[in-house]
């Protein structure tokens, strides 16, 4: 993957997704990708003795697509060199809509906005962006509704010291690099501070080491309290613009990404987070 050809960015219009479609729409910019803006939407119903439907499929769609031309209209004002700009109004459950669209379209990002954190955000509302993290098989970049698009110049891939399955799920990696011409650094947090990395770590860490030839790439280790707290502070520390996490569904981040902790973790990280699923 040279670069990014296909991004899809969904929206419901909240200003946490209004401003991950801008970072979408630079995104597209630089990788003079196609850029697809979704949104899904489902009939609501009036609670009563007997349910009654508030708005009709076509009035939903219309309202819908217009608000996704709106959407358009002012990303083109901010970005005039986008490309090619396509519009999809479906109906269906958001999660599920944007999973399967971006499977169907073989997506090489999915760029989805994230509220601020707080216990009713994490643990009540839940998350769109943690279920796709969890489930969608095309990477998926979370965008939190403070940050703003800036050009990536450093990128902190979070290593569990545990061979791949193959290195070449690791190419989004690569392009985000190779498109910003920027340095990546390795990092493995370890919980204690008397934890050796052993063979298993050194043989990952030599084919990583070949995977990454050619591009600026680092290897770093830290002692902290847990995955969270060394991420952030080595983020802030090294001005980390991007972290990246392999989704594993064993070994060390089926701890960080199985469903009870995925939303901790994807609120928490200070950075946008481009997840890539083993």
């Amino acid at each position: 993957m040279s670069s990014f050809s296909t991004i899809l960015a969904a929206t419901d219009f909240s200003e946490s997704a209004e401003n991950a479609i801008d970072y979408a729409a630079a995104m597209a910019v630089k990788s003079k990708a196609r850029l697809i803006l979704l949104t899904a939407y489902h009939v609501p119903l009036v609670a009563s003795e007997v349910p009654t439907l508030m708005f009709t499929l076509n009035e939903l769609e219309k309202e819908g697509l217009q608000q996704l031309k709106d959407t358009e209209a002012r990303i083109r004002k901010n970005h005039p060199e986008l490309q090619s700009v396509e519009l999809m109004c479906l109906h269906g459950f958001a999660g599920e809509t944007i999973k399967n669209q971006a499977e169907k379209l073989k997506a090489d990002l999915v760029v989805m906005g994230l509220q601020g954190s707080g216990f009713f955000s994490e643990k009540v509302i839940g998350s769109n962006a943690s279920e796709m993290v969890s489930e969608c098989a095309c990477p998926v970049m979370i965008i939190h509704h403070q940050i703003k698009f800036k050009p990536i110049q450093r990128i902190l891939f979070a290593s569990d010291n545990k061979a791949i399955k193959s290195l070449n799920l690791l190419e989004p990696l690569k392009t985000m690099a190779r498109l910003f011409n920027a340095e990546i650094f390795i990092l493995h947090v370890n919980k204690e501070e008397k934890n050796i990395p052993g063979f298993e770590a050194a043989v990952e860490g030599v084919a990583l080491d070949h995977f990454l030839e050619g591009i600026q790439h680092n290897f770093y280790e830290i002692t902290a309290p847990n995955i969270t707290v060394g991420l952030n502070t080595f983020a802030q520390k090294h001005n980390i613009d991007l972290s990246v996490a392999l989704a594993r569904h064993h070994g060390f981040f089926e701890s960080i990404f199985r469903k009870n902790n995925m939303q901790t973790i994807i609120y928490h990280i200070q950075t946008p987070i481009l997840t890539i699923h083993e």
